[in-house]
């Protein structure tokens, strides 16, 4: 048994037999359910309409849609204007979320790419950083032994400038040595 569309004098449209097998029970009231999209797809061949008349003024915007959206034209006449309207409201919504997918899974793609580029950069970067910090480690240890070096240096330096005056002070304070033919 396929399925059984139903549509009610409210606008509402139900789908019977679809589901699990009844065979061996007595038949109950199944609540009505929402369409599918296979049969929502499948109801313009279920149900023909002759095409809808087009004012002339609209037909180059009309073109223009059609190729947009899948048409709807073909409908029966047990459709009601408020149900093709919720139909193809229906498709149009369901066009937008894939559209909507689409356009999030490419943001997606873009955002992995660009954290794979960022990703790379920090590892180039942490390895310059990595080499710029051993670098300025020898220069840190080279200007330690050159401070030691220079306050080494300073004090040679200073003990050298103490034994000079010394020996300058004893030549001073010495008394002048005898020129020759000073006799006392």
């Amino acid at each position: 048994m396929g399925a059984q569309l139903t549509a009610h004098e409210d606008g509402r449209s139900t789908v019977r037999g679809v589901g699990r097998a009844t065979a061996g029970r007595r038949p109950t009231t199944q609540t009505p359910r929402p369409l599918s999209t296979a049969l929502l797809l499948r109801l313009p061949s279920l149900f023909p309409l002759p095409p809808l008349p087009r004012p002339s003024s609209c037909r180059d915007h009309d073109d223009v849609h059609r190729r947009r959206r899948p048409s709807l034209d073909g409908f029966g006449a047990g459709v009601s204007p408020e149900e093709l309207r919720r139909l193809r409201r229906t498709i149009s919504n369901r066009e937008s979320a894939r559209r909507c997918r689409l356009r999030k899974q490419r943001r997606l793609e873009e955002l992995r790419e660009q954290a794979s580029v960022l990703r790379s950069e920090n590892r180039d970067l942490s390895g310059r950083l990595g080499g710029i910090a051993r670098r300025c480690l020898l220069v840190h240890r080279d200007n330690n032994r050159l401070l030691a070096e220079a306050s080494a240096l300073g004090r040679r330096l200073a003990d050298l400038r103490r034994v000079l005056a010394l020996h300058h002070l004893r030549r001073v304070a010495a008394p002048p040595p005898p020129l020759p033919g000073d006799y006392y």
